[in-house]
Order: C-alpha cells, then sequence, then structure tokens
C-alpha cells in the first residue's frame, strides 16, 4: 500500500504528507476466501507487507464491507459447497471425484 501511496502522490503532485494516495477515493476489492500461494502465507499474515515507520494503510484507512451471499454459484448449490471445501481444507474423495 506504500507505495500504491506513494506513486499516486507523486501523479497527483500532493504532498507525501498531505493526504493519503493522492487525495483520490480508492476501492479496493479481494477474495478473504482466496487460497494461500502454494508452500507460503498470505503476504498479510508474517508482516511482509508492511512498511516501516508507515502503517498499515488497508487496515487504518479503508472501510471493510463484506458481501455474504455467493452468487456466483447460486444456482449450483452442490459446486459452491465443494468449493467450500475445498477453501477450508475439508473436501472429500466425493468432492474430488465430482472434480
Amino acid at each position: 500500500m506504500s507505495f500504491i501511496h506513494k506513486r499516486l502522490t507523486e501523479i497527483k503532485g500532493t504532498d507525501d504528507t498531505d493526504v493519503l494516495l493522492g487525495g483520490l477515493n480508492v476501492i479496493a476489492v479481494g477474495d478473504f476466501f482466496q487460497s494461500p500461494p502454494v508452500r507460503d502465507k498470505f503476504v498479510f499474515q508474517d508482516g511482509r507487507g508492511y512498511n516501516p515507520g508507515s502503517t498499515y494503510l488497508w487496515r487504518d484507512e479503508f472501510k471493510l464491507i463484506e458481501l455474504t451471499q455467493n452468487m456466483r454459484q447460486r444456482g449450483d448449490t452442490e459446486y459452491s459447497d465443494i468449493l467450500n471445501h475445498v477453501r477450508t481444507c475439508s473436501q472429500t474423495k466425493s468432492d474430488i471425484s465430482v472434480l
């Protein structure tokens, strides 16, 4: 986030300390249920996304709005259930055979 902040302040010509993200309104979109990188942790789990001397901008300055209804697989509950099993590492042999 700090790199995005720095670049936006350059583009907008604002002082780095005046306003965050160059004074732009930003909408960030992500998937909280995505799988972690293979043989690694999420970037936000161990502090690798932290820039010393700054804050976790995404935690401190963003308002979280979580969508709770699955719209993509709403017509296929079997597939939705399988995806949830895979996401939580609780897939069954039946799930694997369907996939």
